[in-house]
């Protein structure tokens, strides 16, 4: 490692585009890096396999731009060197990936300086107790808990009455689609710009009051790839004869119904993120009706939208699309659909990006 090392650093001095350092083996990695401490004057992020120690404060305190940190993959119990860092306002920014239990995390967020934070991400905590943590979020701007088990629509809820004005980006993917009543409607924050809702289970009804909360808003950005509808059936039910049709019928019918119970339009929406779930007609003339919405992505689509996807580009205001990854099991079908695309790139007349990346153009 010693000899490999100062090559190492002389790559990250030439390069000022590498901005982030993850590091693991910190007892023998640090002592390094503070021999050669010059070459890391760009480094913005550290992202350490490791607790809290005093190496690291001394690593943020002497570099010049360093101001996020990030644990992950290591249980941290103690924070008696990063607070002294946010107390002196030299890190904004603090994430926790699988690093955090349940006490760890309410210690943390009640400590002095925690509301000098503008940035927290905790990642793979279960049973997160948001209602009672919520008020400690009152500074942030961006807040990302995903994998934490919270039900979407309380933790909206949560949000709007604790009234987290300054709270301009949010991360809730990979926790479940509920907690929405017909009864107690949900406005998102006048000032929420971005939401992501990636990979989640979705009981479809929660769904159709999550679009329309969303197409209300003044959101400019909405990130909802990977959407599932949330199981009829379960694993042990499955393997019985016929009820695998019974199970695609089912989810048919929750997209249809989705599909089926849009609004109009998105009032706001600038950029939407549509990777990996279905299109149909009735979506692109939704999304057509929505005259803000410039930037789509439509990655791992079936090669049978194609199609849908460049009505919306030729006949909508869409400036960048991405198209990485489209799914076919009928190559001669994907090939002819995508040779019509390209046929009409020119009819496209607001369009100056489409990405094609990680797609196939064998024939």
């Amino acid at each position: 490692m010693k000899k490999v090392f100062p090559a190492f650093v002389s790559c990250v001095l030439i390069d000022k585009y590498i901005n982030q350092i993850d590091i693991y083996d910190s007892k023998y990695i640090f002592p390094l890096i503070f021999q050669s401490i010059q070459y890391f004057q760009y480094i913005l992020h550290v992202k350490i396999n490791d607790s809290d120690s005093e190496y690291l404060q001394q690593l943020v305190e002497v570099s010049k731009n360093i101001n996020a940190i990030t644990f992950h993959d290591y249980p941290v119990k103690s924070f008696n060197h990063i607070k002294i860092l946010m107390k002196n306002c030299y890190i904004d920014s603090v994430a926790f990936e699988s690093a955090l239990d349940e006490s760890a995390f309410q210690s943390f967020i009640q400590l002095d300086h925690f509301r000098n934070l503008t940035y927290f991400r905790v990642s793979n905590l279960k049973n997160l107790p948001f209602s009672s943590s919520v008020s400690y979020f009152n500074n942030l701007t961006y807040l990302s808990l995903t994998s934490c088990d919270l039900l979407v629509g309380e933790v909206l809820k949560e949000i709007e009455l604790n009234k987290l004005r300054t709270l301009k980006e949010l991360d809730l993917s990979e926790n479940i689609g509920r907690g929405f009543n017909d009864s107690n409607h949900v406005a998102l924050p006048n000032q929420l710009n971005s939401l992501y809702v990636d990979k989640i289970e979705w009981d479809v009804n929660q769904l159709i009051i999550f679009m329309k909360l969303c197409c209300n808003s003044n959101l400019s950005l909405l990130s909802i790839n990977d959407i599932t509808m949330a199981k009829l059936f379960d694993n042990k039910n499955k393997k019985k004869k016929g009820v695998q049709n019974d199970v695609d019928e089912y989810i048919n019918n929750c997209w249809n119904s989705f599909l089926n119970n849009l609004p109009s339009k998105m009032n706001s929406i600038v950029t939407l993120n549509w990777n990996s779930n279905r299109i149909n007609e009735q979506f692109i003339t939704f999304l057509l009706n929505s005259t803000f919405l410039t930037n789509v992505s439509f990655c791992g689509c079936n090669y049978s939208d194609i199609l849908l996807i460049k009505k919306l580009l030729i006949d909508g205001t869409i400036e960048k699309a991405n198209i990485q990854n489209i799914a076919f099991d009928d190559e001669n079908g994907y090939l002819v659909n995508f040779k019509d695309f390209l046929t009409d790139l020119s009819k496209m007349k607001s369009v100056t990006h489409i990405d094609f990346t990680h797609n196939s153009f064998d024939k």
